[in-house]
């Protein structure tokens, strides 16, 4: 009579992911689409007007010769934003450190 197999034997293991990998890609994919979308949504929200009141309290409306020029300094003024704010979050992501071998003394005592 054969021995009896392991539970779970010969069900293939997945890769182990550290812990909040899960939390980073979410994180970076959130700011990829925010990369893609927000430089268009200034731009051409500028561009067609409608940020028009805010400019009249600010700087004033661009005449229609350089809206294009006022409408690209926005896209990138909201890019510039949104790498900031990436780096702001990605300094403050909680990581698990138990490589360290601060870690490992801890562990050891």
């Amino acid at each position: 009579m054969a021995p009896k197999a392991a539970k779970g034997a010969g069900v293939a293991q997945g890769p182990q992911y550290p812990a909040g990998a899960g939390r980073a890609l979410f994180t970076v994919l959130i700011f990829s689409g925010l990369m893609v979308t927000c430089p268009f949504l200034l731009y051409f929200g500028s561009f067609w007007g409608y940020f028009d009141s805010l400019y009249a309290l600010t700087i004033g409306i661009p005449a229609p010769e350089n809206r294009a020029v006022a409408s690209a300094i926005a896209a990138v003024l909201g890019v510039n934003l949104v790498v900031g704010a990436f780096i702001f979050v990605a300094f403050r992501e909680v990581t698990d450190d138990s490589d360290t071998p601060q870690a490992k003394a801890k562990k050891d005592n």
